[in-house]
């Protein structure tokens, strides 16, 4: 901070909107050098749309033994350069601070026979506004709640029997049982039904998947 106590960043308290950097005591930036910060933030609840992101640089003078070694300079605002491009299906994802509500377009759930002792199919259609993926750092699932009254003892096995939406989803290759190695399986939990993406499958953005179970 400006005293030179606390290392890190600061928020400024007369505009949230603004983080200041602190040069820590006897330390230096080196021209034509590329320096790389990383910030752990947590994105706010609401939809937010960032403008134009600002950085400025003011560096007040610093002595040794009495002279002045840098005089003092300041870079006014400039604009900085961020991404442009999708992530996780979302449009200009990858621009700092873009955040959006996760929806779904498409939401529907029925059923093929409502009498007892009957085979019954189930089907799924949805469609949503994120792209949701599966990977070694990442574990997406669909979950259907709401399920009172409906046991694993009924519907002992959730087998899924038809899939589409993409080129490759009839190679079963879309929910995994136990989120790992059995392909086209759901599973229950607690009047639940989950349905676990497998991994390194992907559920793209705007896609209007339909499930049969």
């Amino acid at each position: 901070d400006a005293a030179g106590t606390t290392t890190g960043i600061l928020r400024d308290a007369t505009d949230p909107r603004k983080v200041t950097f602190y040069l820590c005591a006897d330390k230096t930036i080196l021209g034509l050098q590329f320096y790389v910060i990383s910030l752990g933030v947590t994105n706010p609840a609401t939809a937010l749309n960032t403008t134009t992101i600002e950085i400025e640089i003011n560096a007040p003078a610093r002595s040794e033994n009495g002279e002045e070694v840098f005089p003092v300079f300041a870079v006014e605002k400039r604009a900085m350069t961020s991404p442009q491009t999708a992530l996780l299906g979302v449009k200009n994802g990858a621009k700092p601070f873009q955040v959006v509500i996760v929806e779904w377009s498409t939401k529907t759930l029925s059923q093929s026979s409502p009498f007892v002792s009957v085979s019954n199919t189930l089907t799924l259609r949805i469609s949503g506004s994120i792209t949701l993926a599966t990977s070694d750092t990442i574990s997406s699932k669909i979950t259907l709640t709401g399920l009172t009254g409906v046991t694993s003892e009924a519907y002992p096995i959730l087998t899924v029997t038809s899939l589409s939406g993409a080129e490759w989803v009839s190679a079963g290759l879309l929910f995994c049982g136990d989120s790992s190695t059995t392909t086209n399986q759901g599973e229950w939990s607690n009047n639940a039904i989950v349905l676990p993406v497998c991994a390194s499958t992907t559920l793209r953005a705007g896609t209007t998947y339909q499930v049969t179970f």
